[in-house]
């Protein structure tokens, strides 16, 4: 006991900031933050909300453990969160509850719950909410407001009803199951599990990680507390009830954000201050107690190692919601937990009744973010500024305005950026960065072919590594610079197109200066010199991006295509389409063709999506299906002209009327389907070649005006 005693005093003097702090000198297990309790003048500005919670804590108070008053154990254990959902789940049809098909690191079972209405699906156009809570062992008002969230979708049906008639809410009501088990913030592993989200080292993070992405959600909501004794300036603590933020990383589409910090926080505001409840911006900050110290808050960071960023870096609402609670034990509870269901109320409410609106807005957000063309955000930083924040005077109890220095993060200012990749190509040697990146929903392509390409290359020009651990790894501060080289790599490498929603993940993880690179986490070790083994397919390789086709699109137009071809090199063809492979489609996706009608190039799957290599037609890897075009019915017709630059511009005009009339609702919008010149040029008899240049250099607007 005695040394149990001694490790939970060294915790005393460590911990700091109403995030939880970083704790050093762990043992293994009941890695207790030590109880403060607001004294009774700061107390009296924390009653009761007149709300009723139906969770276990509050239905049988005479079941807490006594522990929960001096803050070493939680109010309600696995059993009894078991037993409550389970009686839930068998009463409604539209609850389903079950384990998942993997374990804590401890071997604790992790429960998830399901609520939609029976006989619809995610597919019939509702939102997709997910709902997660105690990813913290020792934030219990966090699980025990989801409990509470439930309770109320049992007790008041009507309101469940009108809520999963618009979507349907994967909820994960205990992430940390182990640290519940000690009352401890971190994982088992004495790892921070919400420091995890893009470095992904224990094999719980990327099991639950990758339920997330299949999931997929509209909205995700991260239920949290913060803490409490902290002292700032001298004698103030924290006023608020709850701190708010979400996703805000500059790369996340800015309509997301806009949603998320224009529309959801200021209403979800507006609900906590009529109940008498008090709000500000999730912050972090020093402690002081140096009387006159000025307060200096940071607004919630950009960093995609949590995981509001992480899930909002997927084109998704993503909320932080955190409530005044750690290390105050039991005290009030029920106030920390009716703050927490407010919010969730609050939130599914107002999806709720603007529900097109909403899930319109993410599904266009991220249909523009995979079109964009817009630099990437590598780093950034944050905008000081001078402005009040609510805080309690612990001397007299009052809650009064301090003046503060303020870091704000909404928005960020860019420092340094870089022009967005194709691709990015990575060896098969670094196969555990392939397997992170599709934990993290990315689409990863296997090329079953020796890749030989010119790319874009970085090279290490320094690099700082710290000296202390840091959540299980030694950080790794680097700047490069940029050069191009011809890359071979063996069959068996891997292609990440830049083309798909949850690619901004892979502009965090990828670009080794980001503060969450996996090179910032020697997940990929580098020195000074040395070449950064993870390569970018420059956008300057397309004038124009591929658009990857399904072949339901292409299907009403391939009967009628034949096409009649007067080729540069002086003959006639006519031939009818030809389909090779339709067997081998996978998924649905077709490759489109036409580099040139003449020599009947055409492009890999691959290619398509963004990347690859263009073969002769025969000459394709078996496995590559595609569907060729000569030319079409839709009044286009090639003739040779006056000169091979205007054939090839014809040809490219050809490829843009083919792609329209596969997609006529792009027509008249900008849009042009244009070949990649460099491919296209090459594989040309050396006679050609010098005939070519001006088509080589071909823009959109030249296309355009043909």
């Amino acid at each position: 006991m005695a040394q149990r005693i001694v490790a939970f005093a060294a915790l005393v003097s460590v911990v700091a900031g109403q995030s939880g702090g970083i704790q050093k000198g762990l043992q293994y297990g009941e890695n207790w933050a030590p109880t403060t309790k607001d004294s009774d003048l700061v107390s009296a500005n924390f009653p009761d909300v007149n709300i009723t919670l139906r969770s276990p804590a509050f239905l049988s108070p005479e079941k807490i453990p006594a522990r929960f008053s001096n803050g070493t154990e939680g109010p309600t254990n696995d059993i009894e969160l078991d037993y409550f959902i389970r009686n839930l789940a068998q009463k409604h049809d539209w609850m389903s509850y079950e384990s998942a098909a993997f374990q804590s690191e401890e071997g604790r079972a992790i429960q998830y719950v399901f609520l939609s209405l029976p006989n619809t699906n995610s597919s019939s156009g509702k939102l997709r909410i997910y709902l997660q809570a105690a990813i913290h062992g020792n934030e219990p008002a966090a699980d025990e407001s989801v409990l509470a969230f439930l309770g109320k979708m049992d007790a008041e049906p009507e309101w469940a009803k009108s809520i999963l008639e618009k979507m349907d809410i994967k909820i994960l009501p205990r992430y940390n199951v182990d640290g519940v088990a000690y009352f401890q913030r971190q994982l088992a592993s004495n790892l921070d599990p919400n420091r995890e989200h893009l470095k992904l080292m224990r094999r719980q993070s990327r099991d639950i990680k990758r339920v997330v992405s299949e999931w997929n959600p509209h909205i995700a909501l991260d239920m949290h507390e913060f803490t409490v004794p902290t002292i700032y300036g001298g004698h103030y603590q924290h006023g608020a009830d709850s701190l708010l933020s979400g996703g805000i990383n500059p790369n996340i589409h800015p309509k997301i954000r806009e949603q998320l910090l224009d529309f959801f926080i200021p209403a979800v505001g507006g609900k906590l201050e009529s109940q008498g409840l008090r709000w500000e911006p999730y912050v972090t900050g020093p402690s002081s107690r140096t009387e006159g110290s000025r307060i200096r808050f940071t607004e919630a960071v950009t960093e995609a190692r949590t995981g509001r960023n992480a899930v909002g870096l997927t084109q998704t609402i993503s909320f932080l919601l955190e409530m005044r609670g750690i290390r105050i034990a039991n005290q009030h509870f029920q106030r920390r937990v009716a703050t927490a269901l407010i919010k969730i109320q609050t939130i599914l409410e107002l999806a709720r009744d603007d529900a097109d609106k909403v899930r319109s807005v993410v599904e266009n957000a991220r249909e523009d973010f995979i079109n964009s063309d817009e630099d990437i955000v590598i780093t950034d930083s944050y905008v000081p500024e001078n402005r009040t924040f609510t805080m309690v005077d612990t001397r007299n109890g009052s809650v009064v305005q301090v003046p503060i220095d303020f870091q704000r993060t909404t928005p960020s200012i860019a420092n340094l950026t870089r022009p967005r990749p194709e691709a990015y190509v990575i060896p098969r040697t670094w196969s555990d960065v392939a397997e992170r990146l599709e934990i993290l929903g990315l689409k990863v392509e296997r090329m079953n072919y020796e890749f030989r390409r010119t790319l874009e290359t970085l090279r290490i020009e320094t690099s700082v590594v710290e000296p202390e651990l840091y959540e299980g790894t030694y950080l790794n501060t680097v700047t490069t610079n940029s050069t191009r080289r011809e890359v071979v790599l063996p069959a068996g490498s891997y292609y990440v197109s830049t083309r798909q929603q949850n690619a901004a993940l892979a502009f965090i993880a990828l670009e080794p200066e980001n503060i969450d690179s996996y090179v910032k986490f020697n997940i990929i070790p580098v020195e000074a010199g040395m070449e950064y083994p993870v390569f970018r397919v420059p956008r300057d390789h397309f004038i124009h991006k591929w658009w990857l086709l399904q072949r339901a699109d292409l299907e009403p137009h391939i009967a009628t295509i034949s096409l009649h071809v007067t080729s540069h090199l002086g003959y006639s063809t006519e031939q009818p389409h030809q389909t090779r492979s339709p067997q081998m489609l996978r998924d649905g996706e077709v490759c489109i063709v036409i580099c040139d009608p003449g020599l009947r190039n055409v492009v890999t799957r691959n290619e398509a999506a963004g990347g690859g290599h263009i073969f002769p037609v025969g000459q394709q890897p078996a496995e590559v299906a595609c569907v060729d075009f000569f030319a079409s019915d839709i009044g286009v017709t090639v003739r040779q002209g006056p000169s091979e630059d205007q054939y090839r511009r014809r040809s490219v005009l050809l490829s843009r009327e083919l792609f329209l009339a596969t997609r006529p609702d792009l027509r008249n919008t900008g849009h042009c389907l244009l070949v990649p010149p460099e491919d296209c040029c090459q594989p040309l008899p050396e006679a050609s070649r010098s005939a070519t240049k001006n088509y080589c250099s071909v823009t959109e607007s030249d296309a355009m005006d043909l």
